[in-house]
């Protein structure tokens, strides 16, 4: 009867450490604004707290304020060290759109766990530029 409680409760924190491994990737980002026509930077910073090195690949959704909508950026895959974090940072070219609050969202994907991901709102705030003549 003791073996059958000893391994019970290995196979029990074995699967408890398995699902806690599923969540070694966070990340964040900053929100950003910029006028028409200006290029804005977005950082997303992975921080990995597991035990061995990744490499992160990172893909977004498009922009929306509800109604109007900015194209994906592409964003380039970046390692990240075991119980560090790294950086991988994208540009958006601000488009002549309607001004106001355009939200997408992040998901960074371990390559080699494709369970380990991580989605990271992000907003961008598209200023108004007023026009005008003089005659």
């Amino acid at each position: 009867m003791k073996k059958f409680i000893t391994s019970a409760i290995l196979v029990f924190l074995m699967a408890f450490a398995f699902a806690a491994a599923a969540d070694e990737l966070s990340g964040s980002i900053a929100a950003k604004s910029g006028d028409p026509g200006s290029s804005v930077t977005f950082d997303v910073v992975y921080t990995n707290a597991g035990a061995t090195a990744m490499t992160v690949s990172s893909t977004s959704s498009t922009l929306s304020d509800g109604t109007n909508t900015i194209s994906a950026p592409s964003i380039s895959s970046v390692s990240v060290p075991a119980g560090s974090s790294a950086t991988a940072s994208f540009s958006l070219t601000v488009p002549s759109t309607p001004s106001g609050t355009y939200t997408g969202t992040v998901t960074g994907t371990d390559t080699s766990n494709s369970s380990n991901t991580e989605s990271i709102s992000y907003t961008l705030t598209v200023n108004s530029k007023d026009s005008f003549s003089t005659s």
